[in-house]
């Protein structure tokens, strides 16, 4: 593991919460602060833009049904704005095609209200984990794509089967090696 690995720690974690419910958000706010999240609040979906356009976050739990903006729509922003932050969608009128339509717009879960907090605090933990890994992965495939040889020798003669052996007992090395 490298230095992301303690990123999923709630100290670590950058936590939107948006619900047009101001007792409701203010509860998951408080219960996540004391928990050691870096916890922000919007009270809709105009107010979560100008916080994610402000700064990043790892997880945003979005309330499905607010004033104006949808979560949906939200969602959709929030992947234009800031793709790596995963979201969970909040709803308390459930509905298989609004499950669906929140997972395809790249929702982490969806949870019906109400709900154990214990179960929401669950995947804020996976989905900040997720993007750590996300983050990690994406990392390591640039690491390989810049170590990758920009160029490929093609020979199957006996003289090329020779350099190429060369070339392997040589190893890797950023110092210069001539062959002759």
């Amino acid at each position: 593991m490298n230095e992301d690995a303690s990123a999923a720690e709630p100290e670590n974690v950058e936590l939107l919460i948006v619900d047009d419910d101001p007792d409701f958000r203010s509860t998951l706010a408080r219960r996540f602060m004391r928990r050691g999240y870096n916890v922000r609040e919007a009270s809709d979906g105009e107010e979560a833009l100008a916080e994610i356009e402000s700064r990043h976050f790892d997880v945003a739990v979005v309330d499905m049904v607010m004033p104006g903006m949808s979560g949906l729509d939200l969602l959709e922003q929030f992947r234009k704005v800031n793709p790596e932050c995963e979201s969970i969608v909040l709803t308390g009128q459930a509905t298989i095609e609004s499950a669906v339509a929140a997972i395809k717009l790249g929702a982490y879960d969806y949870l019906t209200k109400p709900f154990p907090l214990v179960e929401l605090e669950l995947l804020i933990r996976k989905a900040s984990e997720r993007g750590v890994l996300k983050r990690e992965n994406r990392h390591l495939k640039s690491e390989l794509a810049r170590n990758e040889p920009k160029w490929e020798i093609v020979g199957k003669s006996k003289p090329m089967q020779e350099v190429f052996r060369i070339i392997s007992r040589a190893g890797p090395t950023e110092n210069a090696i001539l062959i002759q």
